[in-house]
């Protein structure tokens, strides 16, 4: 988390919906486990976390409910409860990324299929203020399916993307650094099915997309110039990928 924080480890349980914190002992290897139990809404509706990251201070760990429809933040010492956002009913609070300065947020809903920013303000009462929501899709025409998937920042700070699972796309945007706004660059279309999860290499020249269900892992070139995706044509047979890691881009 923070520099002092570094000894934890946090683990998203998607179907009973823990939040599991661990500590990381000194030779490396996992230790004492905690947990942060996520109950059942009045009217029964389940909890599934699918996300957790510690905040850029490491004051707090900032939880995505894609069951409950609920951002969180926890105290990063005492595991309390200490805010909670209540996104639109059947959102589906998916990923999070914060911006490399920290002032901002980024929420992607996997069943909206949108991307919603937010003023991250650690000292004020309303620590997680939405100042846009922007749709994922592309204005095509389809209108099957979709469900969003990874959400990733580029190094520089400069764009972030969102992945379209049924219209196969990733979206592209640009990221003004100034108020954390997001202005569309485009889609680029995928030569598969089901872009499940993506990442830049860490100098942002390369993105690695894992798209599950025609089993291969693509590589794209990234002109930061301009923000645009080129397939570099080279793939690898790697059955049902569902998560891809590289370097700084774990973060």
């Amino acid at each position: 988390m923070a520099d002092e924080e570094k000894d934890s480890l946090l683990v998203s349980v998607f179907r009973n919906g823990l939040l599991v914190v661990y500590g990381i002992n000194q030779d490396g290897s996992i230790g004492e486990e905690r947990r942060v139990e996520h109950h059942q809404e009045p009217n029964g509706r389940m909890s599934h976390i699918h996300a957790s990251m510690p905040t850029p201070d490491g004051k707090y760990i900032a939880v995505a409910d894609c069951g409950l429809d609920y951002i969180y933040l926890y105290d990063a010492k005492t595991y309390q409860k200490v805010f909670e956002w209540k996104a639109p009913e059947d959102s589906g609070p998916r990923q999070l990324r914060f911006s490399p300065d920290g002032k901002y947020l980024y929420m992607v809903s996997e069943l909206s299929c949108q991307i919603f920013v937010f003023e991250y303000q650690p000292d004020c009462k309303d620590m997680l203020r939405n100042v846009q929501v922007i749709s994922t899709r592309r204005e095509d025409g389809y209108d099957r399916e979709n469900y969003t998937s990874a959400l990733q920042m580029h190094p520089s700070g400069r764009y972030l993307l969102a992945g379209n699972r049924g219209h196969n796309s990733i979206v592209v945007y640009e990221v003004d650094k100034e108020t954390g706004l997001l202005m569309l660059k485009g889609h680029t279309m995928l030569a598969g099915d089901f872009c499940r999860e993506f990442c830049f290499v860490p100098d942002g020249s390369m993105l690695i997309v894992g798209i599950q269900h025609t089993d291969v892992v693509q590589t794209f070139f990234f002109d930061e110039n301009k923000g645009i995706l080129k397939w570099s044509g080279q793939e690898i047979v790697i059955p049902s990928p569902s998560c891809v890691i590289m370097g700084d881009s774990a973060k």
